[in-house]
């Protein structure tokens, strides 16, 4: 239990002044009784000495005790084994995926992304204002087509083209519309012709290369005469083409178009706007939901996904996803951008780092006011009219070409009849595939804020809402870095419904995220392969709780069952969120708990009531009319009164078990009462014919009438009505399952009768029938539990899984839980370890470096070595810097000992060669050192996606120049050459700029030269790379930190720097870059001298040298994190702030501010023989004494020498190096007697800065002393009342 009590009032400074002087008197003035004074002071002065050091442990190493006694609960320090899942271009491959390093220099990304709209095919053109490539129009060619074994004088197989113009016409308002008047649509109908293709099983390319041929023979010319062909075809007897609809190519100049004759519209409106949309670029467009992680890399639709899931995997949105059937579904924002059709005064960019020479123009905080994108009557020109924000994430690619980009797009889509204006839209882009006739193809994820549910028309941020926009899985495959850093945070402040929606934007920092808000439980989970049990059976639900499931794997399954109220009151709730990353909506921003879930269960009482057992109840939601004969049943109206007299009837849903002769359910509560208007029919005679209405909340029902109905002059219908039942039930089940409100067909479930009773109607008796009712307040406990319904699975991604068990009503204060874990599959690169999935260390391929901690994804490294003489030489290269990304072809491969590749090449007889893989007999490595230009490495990539081709040799041999011959278009874009060192490949040269066809000579005309200059810093510093967090500051860079600054440090509080040990910002130097997972499953670092000291969740505080991968290291606030990354760094910047804790806070973790001089890593300094082992933190912090008092809270005016080291410390440095390489007994002769002095004035400093209880001791025994000597109390010593 925490010991701090802060709260209490420390003693006036005065009275300490006052009482230190009564101490010191004693000795000098006369004592009444000698012996007596002398005690009193001897113990006084030894009681300080004693407690001024026991303070110094208990104010120092309290925290550590305290984590780890909490350690016990929160098991924060259980081993995070990050997945490592399947990414990169080739999606289905199990290795690593390697990258060039991304690129994230937006300006030049928007100059290539207008490079990639292709004018040649003049649908671009530039923008007078902005010179920016516009789309501005598009020519179709529409070809009607018989297939070959049609018999075209068949007049059902005639088509009368013309026909299509209207529906033509509507998509071309359509696209003008949408482009605020910039673009056109054109098309020309040709003649019905004979297509060279019989309806038999048509192919797509079959079908487009007849159609271009029979074009090109009629003369007319693709891009000259037209954009785009359109065919239009009767559906043929198997094949794609068989049913009605089109298809249409992603990012092509073509679409076919099924021709149905016998409606007036031939050609369907929304299908082809819909195909349109594909050949400008869009695939279906799809939500960032659950369903990833079970089809990766697929999309559900091409493997068979569940139809009946559709509008759950689908954007339901715009015009190429599930939105296609609205009127007004435009395509996105992103797209609008991308083709000019928006200007750049109407899109916000914005980036953590704010403005940069790289992105000029981004923003890292503000507040904006969006006009809607899909509203044509406001047009998006102005500095006013702003229409979104986009910010860029990470481009992929090589140095000549962008494969990806990735950003998020924030905006306000009004259309989609009005579904989507209730709050604000958040997508996750990418452009790929760049050139083609539109530019490149644009693929998206809607972020479903509401993920946890089974439709996306809930995924909007709401009004008064934050959303936390967390990394999707997708991004994570590709990115994971970029992914992680950039983070924003929306929050929705206002909206005027359709007109505009003001928003405000800022970034989560990863390595200082916000602390929750909410008082929570926190509890930990580790996965294994065997099944892990959560071994709490209850939990305490007075708050929420949170419980991370970590080192699950690939795919690790969690279950969660037996979440029940302890409460046998029916309303009584309980619901679980599942999400993928650290819940900060909830959590951290006070919104729904939803956000940003992606699975969710819950379970009332009357779930988990035992069979036969009462349950409570405040009221019904079901009311049910019966027929009790062989009758019909036809009714009117349902009212039903709450205790206000409110017919809450009209805002429930009602429903027939059948219907016919005209009826309809949606009659009971439409407010007309009439007896011949409208009103509810069976469709035959039954006794068990019922219509029944739901309420959408719990009611305590007074009063329920019904309206009897007869078709006009039919009066003797109501006869049929003479033996009715009224029912009122506490809930129903299986509503949802019920598809057509009018064909009940007994799916549903009737659950807690609290009310019935019998009406009739007849000819004579035809007024509605009023009853007031009173409802029961219990019921007995249906057996109705179905196996598995009260449970869920959720499939774990990236290893981590966070639960937020929340109690959504009633009152109770305990909840039952059954939670488990299971491994299913370790990750890439990841072995299994007894019951546990660990990452290997050697993840990444020669010539690579992690991307971080736990990802499958490896960058080339940037790092080059002047290698002359090794045992191996080879070509290396990512799909990403190939011509055809997944095959090349090299024809030759030379190499030379010359730097100009004169003379002779090394004979390729010698040594063996060495090749990622080949496609087979006959394209063999052996081919590329043949001398014959008609043979060639047909190169396949590795496990890896790597190529790579060379020699090894028994010696070692010199390798100055190469020559690579390629295959047209089959070549390089760009190339490395790797020499093999002992048994590491390491890269020597990249050479770019390269053209498949074109032989390139590579000289590698590196001279040896000295490594670089670099100063060795004194061992106590961190890098310029770190932050610190300032009081009033906010997080900062280390490097603007200054004395007088107040820094947090241990225990969570503020503390002013009084001084650095070491100064220098232009010092290069070497450092650990050590990685670490927070509780969030964020990774942070920090840069930190091999010597500086670091606090472990164990107590101890060792130099960072001697930490190892899976440590726990102490966090802010009372947390622990793994180090799961460690890495030699050189950076700039040297500095060491001393605080008077002797801690501070780096980038999250908490350090000392102190060094270990040792050479065993013990962080100790043994004496005596080595029976006396002192820590270095103690020491240096006895050392310190002088110096802080000296500087009383701040050294302004310090000084430090060339090498930045402070003045105070120059000459102690170097006396304390000397006499730690004597003998141990003379460090021992000398070391006991500085260090007691040194407690001595420590003696002094404790006086003036303890604790309240350690001064009211000392006070004590001072007042003591003092009376022994007949002194009076001081009277600004005395107790004030």
């Amino acid at each position: 239990m925490e010991v701090w009590m802060d709260t209490y009032p420390s003693l006036d400074l005065t009275c300490e002044f006052e009482i230190m002087q009564h101490i010191f008197r004693i000795t000098k003035s006369p004592p009444k009784n000698k012996m007596k004074a002398k005690f009193w002071s001897t113990t006084s002065f030894l009681l300080l000495l004693l407690l001024s050091l026991l303070e110094y442990s208990i104010g120092y190493y309290h925290d550590l005790v305290f984590f780890q006694q909490q350690d016990v609960v929160y098991k924060r320090n259980g081993k995070h084994d990050t997945n490592i899942s399947r990414v990169g271009r080739n999606l289905l491959q199990d290795g690593v995926t390697v990258l060039p390093r991304p690129n994230l220099n937006v300006s030049d990304i928007l100059l290539e992304l207008d490079d990639s709209k292709n004018t040649n095919y003049g649908v671009y053109t530039n923008d007078e204002l902005s010179n920016t490539p516009t789309l501005t129009k598009f020519h179709y060619m529409i070809l009607p087509i018989w297939w070959s074994d049609i018999n075209t004088s068949d007049p059902t197989f005639l088509m009368d083209a013309q026909s299509i113009n209207p529906t033509l016409e509507q998509v071309k308002l359509y696209y003008e519309q949408m482009s605020f008047g910039l673009f056109e649509l054109d098309w020309t109908i040709l003649d019905q012709a004979v297509l060279p293709v019989a309806s038999t099983n048509p192919s797509f390319d079959e079908t487009e290369n007849s159609a271009r041929s029979l074009l090109n023979s009629k003369g007319f010319v693709d891009g000259t005469d037209f954009d785009g062909i359109m065919l239009l075809y009767f559906t043929s007897q198997s094949g794609p083409f068989s049913g009605a609809g089109g298809w249409g190519g992603v990012n092509e100049n073509f679409l076919w178009m099924s021709y149905n004759s016998a409606d007036s519209s031939p050609i369907d409106y929304y299908v082809t706007r819909h195909e349109v949309g594909h050949n400008f670029g869009h695939p279906h467009h799809h939500s960032n939901k659950y369903w990833y992680r079970e089809y990766r890399p697929y999309n559900p639709e091409d493997v068979g996904g569940d139809a009946n899931l559709a509008n759950n995997y689908y954007d339901g949105f715009d015009m190429m996803s599930y939105g296609n059937g609205f009127e007004v579904s435009h395509l996105s924002l992103a797209s609008k951008w991308f083709f000019n059709w928006l200007p750049s005064s109407a899109i916000v960019m914005m980036h953590p780092d704010g403005p940069t020479e790289t992105c000029p123009g981004c923003q890292n905080k503000g507040t904006f006011i969006l006009k809607p994108f899909d509203n044509p009557a406001i047009a998006p020109i102005g500095d006013q009219n702003v229409i979104g924000i986009h910010i860029p994430i990470t481009a992929i690619g090589s140095s000549t070409e962008l494969d990806y980009y990735f950003s998020y797009w924030l905006s306000y889509r009004t259309g989609v009849e009005g579904n989507a204006a209730k709050g604000l839209s958040i997508h996750l882009t990418w452009l790929s595939n760049f050139g083609g006739p539109f530019g490149a193809s644009y693929d998206s994820l809607n972020y479903d804020a509401h993920g946890n549910t089974d439709t996306v028309f809930d995924s909007f941020v709401l009004e008064g809402t934050c959303y936390h926009i967390s990394p999707a899985s997708k991004m994570k495959d590709y990115d994971s870095i970029a992914s992680n850093a950039i983070q924003p945070v929306v929050c929705v402040d206002d909206i005027n419904i359709g007109s505009d929606i003001t928003i405000s934007v800022s970034f989560l920092d990863p390595n200082n995220p916000p602390i929750s808000k909410l008082e929570v439980n926190d509890f930990s989970l580790e996965c294994l392969l065997s099944g892990a049990d959560f071994p709490a059976k209850s939990l305490d639900v007075s708050r929420d709780n949170l419980i991370h499931v970590f080192g699950t794997g690939k795919n690790g399954a969690i279950k969660l069952s037996n979440l029940c109220p302890d409460s046998s009151d029916a309303t009584a709730s309980m619901t679980a969120y599942f999400y993928d990353s650290y819940p900060y909506s909830p959590l951290s921003y006070d919104s729904p708990q939803a956000y940003g879930s992606f699975k969710s269960l819950t379970l009332t009482g009357l779930d988990c009531c035992e069979p036969d057992s009462l349950i409570t109840a405040e009221g019904g939601t079901v009311v049910k009319v019966t027929q009790n004969d062989d009758d019909f049943l036809h009714i009117a109206e349902i009212e039903i009164y709450d205790a206000h007299g409110i017919n809450v009837a009209r805002d429930a849903i009602c429903y027939s078990r059948t219907t016919g002769y005209g009826g309809d359910p949606s009659c009971l509560n439409d407010g007309n009462t009439s007896p011949t208007v409208c009103g509810s029919h069976s469709d035959w005679m039954d006794p068990e014919n019922y219509d029944f209405c739901v309420l959408d909340t719990t009611v305590d029902i007074k009063s329920v009438s019904v309206y009897p109905y007869h078709e006009p002059g039919k009066e003797w219908m109501v006869d049929r009505l003479k033996n009715l039942r009224v029912e009122i039930f506490y809930t129903a089940v299986n509503v949802e399952d019920v598809t057509d409100p009018s064909w009940e067909m007994g799916t549903v479930s009737f659950i807690g009768k609290l009310e019935t009773h019998t009406i009739g109607f007849s000819t004579s008796a035809m007024e509605p029938s009023q009853n007031e009712v009173i409802l029961a307040t219990e019921f007995s406990c249906p057996n109705i539990q179905q196996e598995g319904a009260h449970s869920i699975t959720y499939q774990s991604e990236f290893s981590n899984t966070w639960i937020l068990v929340v109690k959504d009503n009633g009152d109770f204060g305990k909840s039952t839980i059954d939670l488990s874990c299971k491994i299913q599959e370790c990750g890439v690169k990841e072995v299994l370890e007894g019951d546990k999935c660990t990452t290997q260390s050697d993840q990444c391929p020669d010539g690579t470096v992690l991307a971080e901690p736990g990802s499958n994804i490896c960058y080339v490294s940037t790092e080059f070595e002047s290698v002359f003489e090794a045992k191996g030489w080879r070509v290396w290269a990512t799909t990403f810097q190939t011509e055809q990304d997944w095959f090349i072809d090299i024809v030759e491969l030379e190499l030379y000992n010359t730097t100009d590749c004169s003379g002779s090449p090394i004979d390729p007889v010698l040594g063996s060669s060495v090749e990622s893989g080949n496609a087979g007999s006959g394209w063999g490595a052996a081919n590329a050192f043949d001398s014959s230009p008609y043979s060639a490495w047909g190169g396949r990539p590795d496990y890896d996606g790597l190529f790579w081709l060379g020699k090894l040799y028994t010696t070692k041999t010199s390798v100055r120049c190469l020559k690579v011959a390629t295959e047209y278009g089959k070549g390089f874009q760009e190339m490395y050459i790797q020499a093999k060192v002992e048994e590491e490949w390491l890269n020597v040269w990249l050479e770019e700029g390269m053209v498949g066809g074109v032989t390139a000579t590579v000289s590698l005309d590196f001279e040896p030269t000295a490594a670089p200059t670099q100063v060795e810093p004194p061992q106590f510093c961190f890098s310029g790379s770190n932050n610190v967090t300032v009081k009033g500051k906010g997080s900062i860079s280390i490097e603007h930190l200054e004395i007088g600054d107040e820094v947090l440090g241990a225990n969570h509080e503020y503390e002013a720097v009084y001084s650095f040990g070491h100064y220098n910002s232009t010092i290069i130097a070497e450092y650990l870059r050590i990685s670490i997972r927070l509780p969030s499953s964020l990774t942070t670092s920090l840069e930190i001298s091999k010597s500086h000291m670091i606090l472990l969740a164990n107590g101890d505080i060792l130099p960072a040298s001697s930490c190892r991968l899976g440590t726990n290291v102490l966090l802010l606030e009372r947390k622990t994190g793994e180090i799961v990354f460690i890495e030699p760094v050189t950076s700039k910047g040297a500095y060491a702030p001393f605080t008077g804790s002797g801690t501070i806070v780096i980038n999250n973790v908490l350090a000392s501010t102190y060094v270990s001089f040792g050479d065993d890593q013990s962080g100790t300094l043994k004496i005596a023989g080595g029976s006396l082992a002192l820590s270095f933190q103690w020491i240096a912090h006895m050392y310190e004494t002088p110096h802080r008092m000296f500087c009383q809270g701040a050294c302004s005016g310090e000084t430090y020498n060339e090498d930045g080291i402070s003045t105070w410390n120059v000459v102690p440095l170097q006396l304390t190096q000397w006499l730690l390489r004597q003998d141990k007994w003379l460090i021992t002769l000398i070391m006991l007697p500085v260090l007691a002095s040194l407690s001595l004035v420590s003696v002094l400093e404790m006086v003036f800065l303890s604790s309240f209880w350690l001064k009211m001791v000392i006070f004590a025994f001072c007042l003591a002393s003092m009376k022994s000597q007949g002194m009076t109390i001081p009277v600004s010593c005395r107790p004030k009342i």
